[in-house]
């Protein structure tokens, strides 16, 4: 893990997130969907991706250098919004409309992780295809 140095705040951050699609529905099942969402997820990401796990119904995603400035609450705000607008609105996956009101539940889970269970937690998702 490296650490992120701007102006006078100088940081190492790294985040486990978890969010799921609402109603928990398995609508990320599809290569396309998958694909998109990765590179959507590195888009809108104002940090340093380092993996991404997209399962059926939720998401698993490890960041760094997330800039302390604006908080872990704003990258994540950013990286649902986006995702479910550009989703919903991509002319190559209509269904996502039509199926969800909305692509993403309002709640996530965000651990900070601490460079002795930053290997554990990488071996973890890393391991979440085989589940």
């Amino acid at each position: 893990m490296s650490v992120q140095k701007t102006g006078c705040i100088t940081s190492s951050c790294t985040y486990y997130i978890v969010w799921c699609t609402k109603y928990r529905r398995k609508v990320l099942n599809s290569k396309e969907v998958d694909e998109k969402l990765r590179e959507l997820i590195i888009e809108y990401a104002n940090a340093e991706v380092i993996d991404i796990k997209i399962m059926p119904d939720h998401v698993i995603l490890l960041v760094t250098n997330v800039d302390p400035r604006f908080g872990i609450h704003r990258l994540i705000h950013d990286i649902k919004g986006g995702t479910s607008h550009a989703l919903r609105n991509d002319k190559e996956l209509p269904w996502l409309k039509t199926c969800l009101s909305t692509l993403w539940t309002r709640n996530y889970f965000v651990s900070s992780i601490g460079d002795i269970q930053f290997d554990i937690i990488q071996k973890y998702i890393e391991e979440q295809k085989y589940y």
